[in-house]
Order: structure tokens, then sequence, then C-alpha cells
């Protein structure tokens, strides 16, 4: 229990600790009603207003710091007794010691058997409710008794936890001389009650002694005062959870922990920054470390963050853990995810890269090679043309899985070889998200005009058309580019140049993919005429500008190997520039890969010496390798990488360093034998014990 609470029929002053007392006076300010107007169902919910004094709620910070109420409604009720049983605002013309401003909250109607209550329901699992009390106010001179018990119900078991009855009392002006309105005598309740966690909690005012009728507006309560506690949540352990850096495609391990100030069992999530969230962790005990697998589908720097929430549903805030900077995997094209050649007349469905499509309906036809209609013509190899019709399409599995913090796949590129034939006048479809096939495709290369876009246009309703027409009789490559996040954009771009720029959808909309396949060439009423496709990609990003212009025209190659580029090595010192002969200093050197891949260091000391080459590591992280020169000079460092293809880059010139002679010992000197030990003739004066082979040589002492 936050604070406790003696309220007294003529003591005012804010309890220690409360954070809402409702004074209830200002008529129609302050959200306070004229006189005798109903109290709204809801009044007085999640009060945080930092007013102390203001006429209607007085705020306080609380022992736990927080101002007001804002995590506690209210709802205001009445049953039984008379009909019209309701809370009411009331006024009276003048102040009283009990009763600051005249204002109280009144019973109307209040009887034998009536019962008013106020329901107290937190809107966090984690915030107790802590009910402090209140004034009864007597409203006129009547000379009537009264008499209430006041219960605490907990609301969803039907439990009274705590009961206080007031003294029978009596208004009457003798017992407060000089006042046309008397409450001297009338109890103050102390309830002192402090709930469980996320629990409602519910005041129960029944009338259940008295004289006085029903026809009578006789009673009313007053600085009610209540609070509550500061919500209790986990808290995620803020250092870094995983590598700073790492390869796409390449799972790597994050470790993430979680502590509940109250012991509670908790579970993690972790947002990995490129509009992905992991799956909740399986609930771990307090301070339990929980370790992921994960690998990025493709390239960029990346913040990760993670949140807890315990058992009780109470969730921390993301916090930040740390960034991470995910190179491009080597040998394949950043973010592709699927490729489909269609060079393989058996397997029409047969993937280069991802998983194998499905043929449905009429099985598309392979030629081995193309031509198109130019003068000079572009020809492709492995070619299919598409069946038209509702039951014909290809489902294409892509597993990118939801992204853009959606339920969906809302960030993708597709990317199509295609040639639409001659005539003009048909409608051809590209992709359809809905995997039934039951609704219109969700981009189109259009048979009509349509406003400012003419035959041949690409889009669709919603999207917008383009401007200019997607010439028939000749390949092209084709880019649809979605990011359907807040401030995205819908972009197709031809041949690597952006052809024209969409409206931008909504998250999750319909041109969102289900998180594991999309329809090609599908079309539920038909639109769907026959298209020549050389090649079709998905990928689990949106290609930029460069990208798409780096893909080229139809028939360039998608799916790329290892560059045969080797590591970039950085010119930058790798060690101190002077030393001392057989000393030995740490020397390092950076090295970094243009396609992401592994790379090793090797020095060249300048003394006619190499060292071996480093142990692997990613690229752009620092390799470091001792050395002690054997004699004084000045000599230059270079330094090679190579990555994990083989490919080895030039030597780079880093530095020059100045060796002094050691002390004590000639310059250069490595060996020593002095042959004065007739009992070992090899042992060395300095350097290394040299060994004798064959027949031992005489020993002559002088």
């Amino acid at each position: 229990m936050k604070s406790t609470l003696l309220l007294l029929a003529l003591a005012l002053a804010p309890p220690a600790g409360a954070t809402t007392i409702i004074r209830a006076n200002s008529p129609d300010a302050n959200g306070m009603g004229a006189t005798n107007a109903a109290l709204p169902a809801n009044w007085a919910s999640n009060v945080s207003l930092a007013a102390p004094g203001n006429p209607v709620f007085e705020t306080a910070a609380g022992v736990d710091g927080i101002v007001g109420t804002p995590n506690i409604a209210l709802a205001w009720s009445a049953a039984g007794g008379s009909a019209n049983n309701r809370w009411e605002f009331h006024t009276w013309g003048g102040a009283t010691t009990a009763n600051t401003g005249g204002g109280a909250l009144q019973l109307d109607g209040t009887q034998d058997g009536s019962v008013f209550s106020i329901t107290f329901t937190p809107d966090n699992p984690a915030v107790s409710v802590v009910l402090h009390g209140f004034n009864f106010v007597g409203d006129t001179n009547n000379g009537h008794d009264y008499q209430y018990r006041v219960d605490v119900v907990d609301v969803s078991l039907g439990d009274v936890e705590a009961s206080v009855t007031t003294p029978l009392w009596q208004t009457n002006t003798s017992l407060n001389p000089g006042n046309s309105s008397t409450w001297a005598g009338a109890p103050g309740v102390d309830l002192n009650f402090t709930g469980d966690p996320g629990r409602a909690y519910r005041i129960d005012i029944e009338r259940i002694a008295g004289n006085g009728t029903a026809g009578h507006v006789d009673m009313a309560i007053d600085n009610l005062s209540f609070d509550q506690t500061a919500p209790v949540v986990p808290e995620i352990v803020t250092s870094p959870a995983g590598p700073a850096t790492a390869a796409a495609l390449t799972d790597d391990d994050f470790t993430v922990t979680a502590t509940d100030p109250d012991g509670l069992d908790l579970e993690i999530q972790i947002d990995w920054g490129d509009g992905r969230l992991s799956d909740w962790s399986l609930f771990l005990e307090s301070g339990e470390p929980w370790t992921v697998g994960r690998a990025y589908p493709h390239s960029g720097t990346f913040t990760i963050s993670a949140r807890a929430r315990n058992t009780l549903g109470v969730e921390s805030d993301w916090v930040v853990l740390q960034t991470i900077a995910v190179s491009a995997a080597s040998g394949i094209r950043d973010g592709l995810v699927g490729l489909w050649e269609f060079n393989d007349p058996d397997n029409i469905g047969k993937a280069s890269h991802g998983s194998d499509l499905t043929v449905a309906g009429g099985a598309p036809v392979f030629e081995a090679t193309l031509a198109d209609g130019r003068a000079e013509p572009v020809s492709l190899a492995g070619v299919i043309r598409t069946i038209a019709g509702p039951g014909n399409h290809l489902f294409v599995p892509h597993n990118i899985g939801a992204n853009g913090y959606g339920q969906k796949t809302n960030v993708f590129t597709f990317v199509y070889d295609v040639l639409a034939p001659l005539p003009t006048a048909q409608w051809h479809a590209f992709y359809q998200t809905d995997l039934t096939n039951t609704a219109d495709a969700e981009f189109f290369m259009r048979a009509n005009p349509f406003g400012s876009s003419p035959p041949d246009s690409i889009g669709r309703g919603g999207l917008g058309y383009s401007t200019n027409a997607l010439s028939r009789d000749r390949w092209h490559r084709l880019a649809i580019v979605m990011d359907l996040t807040p401030g995205g954009f819908v972009r197709s771009y031809v041949d690597g140049v952006l052809f024209h720029n969409h409206t931008a959808q909504a998250r999750d909309s319909r041109f969102a993919l289900d998180p594991a396949a999309v329809l090609f060439f599908a079309d539920e009423d038909g639109e769907n005429q026959s298209l020549a496709i050389g090649m079709a990609a998905v990928f689990s990003k949106a290609l930029d500008d460069t990208e798409l212009l780096a893909l080229g025209a139809a028939g360039s190659p998608v799916l790329v190997t290892a560059s045969t580029q080797p590591p970039d090595v950085a010119d930058a010192p790798a060690g101190p520039a002077s030393a001392t002969a057989l000393a030995v200093d740490s020397f390092t050197a950076t090295a970094t890969d243009p396609d992401g891949r592994d790379v090793e260091i090797q020095f060249d000391w300048g003394d006619g010496r190499l060292s071996g080459w480093s142990a692997p590591a990613a690229s752009g992280t620092p390799a470091g390798i001792s050395h002690g020169y054997p004699h004084s000079g000045f000599f230059t460092i270079r330094v090679r990488a190579r990555n994990s293809d083989g490919f080895v880059s030039d030597w780079v010139e880093v530095q020059s360093i100045d060796v002094a002679p050691a002390p004590g010992i000639r310059d250069g000197l490595t060996g020593l034998w002095l042959f004065d030990d007739p009992a070992d003739l090899g042992k060395a004066a300095h350097g290394a014990d040299l060994t004798i082979v064959g027949d031992a040589p005489q020993h002559h002492p002088q």
C-alpha cells in the first residue's frame, strides 16, 4: 500500500501519497456539470492533471512518483432503492470546513437498499488500485438518520475485500449552528486498501438504515481519494547482443538477457532493424540469457533492439542493443531469394537459386531460344510462353517472411525478362497476391488506354498506370519495386532505368505478399494473356537505382558468381615507427573485400622476410601479427590480403620502421659458439646450441 489515510468528517488535507482527490467543486467548469446534472459514466478516468488546488481534481505525486492516476479508469453506477437513483453533481451556496467550495457528488434517490458504486479499473496489468477513502456530506437540515456500509469488491471474483460500516448519524442544524445546510457529524470513510496488480475493484455504498425517504435528495460524498502503484516492468540488459559485422545469409548467434524486478519469468523479442521481429522466446527465468540465431537476408547497417514481457503480460519499452553492419553474401546478388531461368525443358519450375516453383494448370511452352522483333534481334536462351486463363499460373515460393514491421511481405522486388507479343489490346498479369486466384492481379500490362495512360502501359488501378507504353515484340527487363512501409514507394523500371513512379500503398495492403508465396502471371478472370518469359527473380529488398542499373537489360546475368576482384588493403600505419632489434612488436592491418568475403593478411617486413597468413576474418576486421627484427636498419613494411576465394591483392606499402641495435650485443648477432666446455662442445654463448653429427671434434684447451 502506498499511503495511509485517516479521513475524518472535517479533515480536508490531502493524504500523503494520494495522487487524485476529487473535490467536485466549481460547476460548469473543469469537467464539472451544473448542479443536479448526472455524472458521465466514466467521469474522472485517467486523471493526470498536475494541478494542486484545482477545484475538481487535486493531484500530487505519490510515493511512486506518478502524478494523478493516469492508469485508472472509473465507472459510476447506481442500483436499487428509488427508480431515479443516479450519481449527480451538486453545489451548495456556502463554503464550510468540510466542503470547501460547496460541491459534492450526490447520491440522488438514496434510500434503504440503494447501492451507489464506483469501479476502479487499471489499464495496465502491473498497476494496482489504491483506495484511500472519502467524506460523507449531509444535504439538508431534515433531522433524518443515516447509516451506510461501504464494501470494496473484487470485480472479477465478486469477493468483498474490505468493508466499513458507518455509525448512525443525523443531519441537524443544531449540530452545526448558523448553516442552512449541515453535515456536522457525517463520518469519514477510511478504506486504506491496495488491490492486486491488474485487478479491478468496486466501491459499493449501500444505505442500510435511516428514516430518510427516497423523495429527499439528502446525501453526497466528497474528497474521494485514490491512488495507483507505478507499473513494474521488466528490464533489458543493455549490452551488445551479437557480432558488430556479419555477412548476409550467414547465421550468427545473438544473446539477450532480461530481468524482472519481482523475479517473474520473462519472454524476449528482438527487433532486427530490417523490418522484421523475432518470435517471442519461450518463458525464461529472470536473468536467464536467451540465444537465437539469425541470418540477415541482405546487406545494410541495422539497429538491433529488444523488449521483454513478464507472465503478467507487462512489456518493457524497446531498448537499443547495438548496430550491425551486414555485407552482401559472397557469390550472389544482394537480397536475391529466388531465380528461375527456365533452361530445363524437363523441369520448367527448376530454380537456379531458391525453391522450385510449381506450374498450376496448363504447362508453359518451352522454347530453346526466342528472338524479338527488332531490326537487330535480341535472342534469349531458355524461354517459356505462359498459358492464358484463370486456372493457369506459376506458384512461386519466395519465403521472405513478414517484413516492413507488418504481417505480410511489404518490401520486395520482382524482376522479369519479358517479351509481350503482338498484337496490342491484350491484358497481361504479372503478380497475384491472392493465392486462391479469386481476385484481380496486382500488376498488369493493360490492353486499352486509361486517362493519360496509353495501351500497353503498366500498373494497376490504385497504383496508377505508367504514362508510357511498354513496347511489344521486344525483350525487356521489367522490375517492380515495392516498399509498402510508411514513407515508402512503388516503382517500375525497364532495362535498369526508372519507368514510372506509381502511387505509394499502405503496409499490409492488397499489394503486400503472403509471407511464403506469390502467384506469377495469374488473374481470376483471364486477364493474363500469354507472355514470353526468359527469367523471373524475387528479391527480399527494394532494389535501388544503382542495383537495378547493374542488373542491366534482358539476358544479362542475374545469379552472379564471386567476382575476381581481390580485397582492398587500408594504407594506414600498421605499428610503431621505431623499434629495437630482438624486441617483439605488434602490427595490425585491415582489408575489405568488395563482395564481403572473409580475408587473410600477410606482412612483408622489409628485411627479406614474410609473415604467415593471418587467420581468416570477416571483411573489414583488423588482423594483428607480431614481429621482432633480428638486427637494426630502416625497413619498409608492406601488406597484402587474400579473400576466401583465393584472390590476392597487390602489395600495399603501409609504413617504414627505424630499428635500433639491441643493447649489449653486436648488431645482428644471432648465434655464437666458443667451444670452451669440453663436456658440451655444442653449447652456445648466444643463440641456440648446435648439434654434432658423426664423430665429435677434438677439444684443445689452448
